[in-house]
């Protein structure tokens, strides 16, 4: 959002009386979500894909810690685990615990 909208919808008083309150609910919203510092993450490439497959597979084999960025909403959220199996969803372990991560929510993969 550029300089002129941000200031009108912070410090611009006099125009909030005058909209409509479902009107108004939809410009604070659009607002709040123009501001946020986070852009969303787009979907890797194919080529990323099968780079982070390697990875996945090598470290199961291995059964060495990975880092990896699953979606959560429209953002990413980095986790260390160990991955342990994998089919449709990814199954990981974290500590002493273990869940399953659909494969399409893995955004990213670091060693």
């Amino acid at each position: 959002m550029d300089a002129k909208t941000q200031a009108f919808f912070q410090r611009n008083y006099l125009w909030r009386p005058m909209l409509l309150p479902e009107h108004r609910l939809g410009t604070a919203a659009a607002a709040r979500a123009a501001m946020t510092e986070e852009e969303p993450v787009a979907a890797p490439s194919e080529e990323r894909r099968e780079e982070m497959e390697r990875l996945l597979c090598e470290a199961m084999r291995q059964g060495e810690p990975l880092r990896i960025r699953v979606r959560k909403g429209k953002r990413g959220e980095w986790i260390e685990c160990i991955p342990v199996g994998a089919g449709k969803r990814l199954r990981i372990r974290q500590g002493e615990y273990e869940r399953e991560i659909p494969l399409s929510d893995i955004l990213d993969v670091e060693e």
